[in-house]
């Protein structure tokens, strides 16, 4: 869907400036609807906001709080990939009102939390926006584009700022099993230099033979599975140098 709505909003596609080598040549490396760029990305962080707002005022709406008086917060940052966007909301009565770093919002909707879509006149244009949770931000599909937003009060996007960037594991000079299952085959032993492409084991899955490859030239340095051993997902088999 993101991709044939980004062909449709395509310039080359609404003039009509289009041949059977459209797709080749406007997108020569393949489709990603991360790479798109929204025409009003403060439309999109509006809207995130919108979604954190009503989720907040719904979780403070419940009897038995320890202070009544909790209410929303009016001051929000939004993340959006690398960018932190302050957001204030000037009126919630009716409609909301919001300031998106210095440009103004005005979003009527029904929404609820759980909806998978956000429906809204925003600046008094209707909107239909996919909504998705992923981690703690929020997921929106729109013409053709897919982000996520964080959004944080504005303490938690100081103390945001202070953790720790959590750096993935290089597994490259690993082989690693996609799945639990057995190992039925090995088919190199510790110092044997391997190539790019060569079968190193074979994992016998739901009765069916998976076929691992080396992703790059290396020697085996150490093994640490033997045919015949129960494999958890992502275990090390063999490890390399």
């Amino acid at each position: 869907i993101p991709f044939l709505s980004a062909i449709m909003r395509h310039p080359k596609f609404v003039s009509g400036d289009i041949s059977t080598a459209f797709i080749d040549q406007e997108y020569p490396d393949g489709f990603n609807s991360r790479d798109v760029v929204h025409a009003d990305p403060k439309l999109l962080v509006a809207v995130a906001t919108a979604i954190q707002y009503s989720r907040d005022s719904r979780d403070l709406d419940i009897s038995g709080k320890i202070d009544e008086t909790l209410t929303a917060p009016k001051k929000y940052v939004v993340e959006a990939g690398e960018t932190q966007v302050p957001v204030k909301i000037l009126k919630e009565t009716e409609d909301l009102l919001l300031n998106v770093d210095g440009e103004e919002y005005t979003l009527a909707t029904e929404w609820k939390p759980g909806e998978v879509l956000f429906n809204a006149l925003i600046n008094g244009k209707q909107q239909s926006i996919q909504v998705d949770r992923e981690g703690i931000g929020w997921k929106l599909t729109h013409n053709g584009s897919v982000n996520t937003y964080i959004v944080f009060t504005e303490r938690m996007a100081e103390l945001h700022k202070l953790m720790p960037v959590k750096v993935p594991p290089d597994l490259s000079k690993f082989l690693i099993s996609p799945m639990p299952g057995l190992l039925v085959r090995l088919n190199v032993a510790e110092g044997d230099e391997v190539k790019a492409g060569q079968e190193l084991a074979v994992v016998e899955a739901m009765k069916m033979e998976n076929s691992l490859h080396a992703v790059q030239d290396g020697v085996v340095s150490q093994i640490n599975a033997s045919p015949g051993d129960s494999l958890a997902a992502d275990q090390a088999i063999l490890e390399f140098v």
